[in-house]
This record gives structure tokens, sequence and C-alpha cells, in this order.
């Protein structure tokens, strides 16, 4: 089919069966019928992280909210902070969430979850850095969106046909997909 809200649909089936391989080639291919889609990339970066792919994930993720940003990419992007032990990043995400849907729930429960473990912590751990794919030129790990916009040019860029990505065994769930 060529259109994108029925290869959407497709790629979330194929994702929830556990072919991420399969739903990325799909929500890629949407993606040649509409490029301004921002679920298709947010979707895309979900399957990543999913695959343990989390720099690759940020940029999908990055490139949505240039696109238009959506609560769920913000919550998305939180997992990825959370994950790296970036506690204020992942608040900021949270909030940001919140800015544009209040009554997101989960987003105002894992806000409150990384509140009590910074207040019940010792100073945390040292951030690990999340390393980009060599042919983004961005310094920072994981900057805020808003500050990635000049940086990352992933929307703009020449799609490969396929990701370079190891499978791990057991992918998580936490990660959101949408339509």
């Amino acid at each position: 089919p060529r259109n994108p809200n029925v290869l959407n649909s497709y790629g979330i089936e194929l994702a929830n069966a556990g072919d991420l391989m399969g739903a990325i080639s799909v929500w890629r291919r949407a993606i040649d019928f509409d490029q301004r889609n921002v679920h298709l990339y947010n979707n895309i970066g979900s399957a990543l992280k999913r695959l343990g792919q989390d720099e690759h994930a940020f940029a999908w993720y990055a490139a949505a909210l240039q696109l238009q940003p959506v609560y769920w990419t913000y919550y998305n992007i939180a997992i990825l902070y959370r994950d790296h032990n970036q506690l204020e990043e992942a608040s900021w995400a949270l909030g940001e969430a919140l800015r544009l849907n209040p009554a997101f729930s989960q987003a105002t429960e894992m806000l409150a979850r990384l509140r009590k473990v910074a207040a019940t912590q010792a100073p945390p751990p040292a951030p690990s850095e999340i390393k980009r794919p060599a042919d983004m030129p961005v310094e920072q790990p994981l900057p805020k969106p808003e500050m990635a916009k000049e940086k990352l040019r992933v929307a703009s860029q020449p799609i490969p046909a396929r990701p370079a990505v190891t499978p791990r065994p057991t992918p998580t769930r936490e990660t959101q997909l949408v339509m």
C-alpha cells in the first residue's frame, strides 16, 4: 500500500509481534509517501531504542520534534535520558511532554519517580554518554532537542536503505509507538 497511515499501523503490528527490523523497514517506506508524519519518526526511534540503539533512537526522536512537538516523543526522549542517568534532562523532557498534554499520566508518574530518586540519592553517578553515529556532527551527548535543531539535520538527510543495528534477544517495550 501507499497510504502512510496504513503502513504505520502495519509497522506497529510488526513491532508488537517482535519484528522490529520489519517494522522499521515499513515505517521508512511510509516516510517515502509522507515525510512530515511525525509518528513515523517517533516509531522508528522507539523500535531502535528497543533494539538497544539509543544514539540512533535519539536522532529519530529529534527529527520528529523538528517536524512537530509531540508529547509522546518527549516522553520517549525522557526514557533515553533516564536510562543514561541524565535525570535533569529526563525531567526537562517530561516537563515538555506535560506542557503539551497536562493530563499525560505516564509522564506525571515518571516525573514523580525521578524526583523521588533525586531526593533520596546521594550524588547521582556520572551520566553515561550516548555516542552518536559518526555521520552526525553533534558535540554534546543527548542535547535537548530544541538545541539539537541546528545540529541534527536527520529529517533533511537522505534516509539510508536500512539501519545498521544488531537486534538484542529481549527488546523492552517501554517506549511508545503512536498512530
